[in-house]
């Protein structure tokens, strides 16, 4: 799915709950996608769509057609690639809207084979998430803000970035939220703020009720004594340490009968979304399903709101840059 067959998805997300979205006109220098509106408030909003690296599947389909079994193995933590995509989107919009007259959203629709990891790296990336644990508590946490972020260097003017992705016939859409813009109170009570409000991830609640610790400090990212120093302070913490938590995933790739089947198995206890179990987690999803428009009436966050089947595909295919 190419960014303009994925456009009438966004369009029809937001005009069914009273948005109106107008397209932004291309001339010589790159602009946003939408300067989308509602009342008073205005937008300005990138489409990016990442997935598969078609070298690498050419690859492993070489891999294949010659009978030997492929290993793959995938990074989940920060990416400068991934952050390069975030860093060009914010560029288009800053450069169309230079005087921040509106919020400004970034929309990355992740699509491939390994979408649902894709996702959980853009966050990564976005929040500069570091694994850390500490004697003083039970279990082990994560830190926002604690490496380079797109989030902390675009804190001007990036207000949010929605990730989406489909999962069989469900659409998944997740609003990220940057608590270190300098509009974070405005944009909470945004009306866009307002239609994702149950498919948010949110460092505040998250903080608030799965303990983790944000680093919203003017310290050097590369400085990690100096942040370790500046959390144990603020959460008044005797002990903390960072621990690695990159995530790779182990996948077996067979030919069986002229078709490529994966077995795979998840190689890391620990992910950026899988906060302790025992306490009350506010990582939740928006989920749609692919299909006909629902009635009148106008639906928000995490409620069935259906895309028409010929607008959303079948959530299969690659598209965007490569990593």
């Amino acid at each position: 799915m190419n960014e303009e067959q994925f456009k009438p998805i966004i369009r029809q997300w937001f005009e069914h709950s009273g948005f109106r979205v107008t397209d932004i006109p291309t001339d010589e220098t790159q602009t946003p996608d939408f300067h989308i509106t509602k009342d008073c408030e205005g937008y300005a909003l990138e489409l990016k769509i990442k997935g598969d690296d078609p070298d690498e599947l050419a690859e492993d389909s070489a891999v294949l057609q010659s009978g030997q079994i492929l290993e793959r193995s995938i990074p989940l933590s920060p990416r400068n690639r991934l952050g390069t995509i975030i860093r060009e989107g914010y560029g288009q919009i800053k450069t169309w809207d230079p005087q921040s007259q509106y919020f400004h959203v970034l929309w990355v629709h992740c699509t491939g084979r390994d979408a649902i990891h894709l996702r959980d790296r853009f966050r990564r990336t976005i929040f500069g998430q570091q694994g850390l644990f500490s004697t003083d508590q039970p279990d082990k946490t994560e830190a926002f803000y604690f490496r380079e972020s797109s989030f902390w260097r675009h804190r001007n003017g990036l207000d949010g970035i929605l990730l989406s992705l489909f999962e069989g016939s469900n659409f998944s859409l997740q609003l990220c939220v940057n608590t270190v813009s300098l509009r974070e109170a405005a944009f909470r009570k945004s009306h866009l703020f307002d239609l994702h409000k149950n498919g948010l991830y949110d460092p505040r609640a998250l903080e608030r009720d799965s303990g983790v610790l944000i680093a919203d400090c003017d310290l050097a990212r590369d400085d990690e004594s100096a942040i370790l120093a500046f959390l144990r302070e603020k959460y008044s913490l005797e002990h903390l340490q960072t621990w690695a938590c990159t995530k790779l995933l182990f996948g077996t790739l067979t030919k069986t009968e002229g078709r490529a089947c994966r077995k795979g198995r998840d190689g890391e206890r620990w992910t950026a979304h899988d906060f302790p179990r025992s306490r009350k987690c506010r990582d939740r999803v928006s989920r749609t399903r692919a299909g006909d428009f629902l009635g009148d009436g106008a639906a928000g966050a995490g409620e069935e709101l259906r895309i028409p089947a010929g607008a959303a595909g079948d959530g299969g295919g690659g598209g965007g840059g490569a990593e």
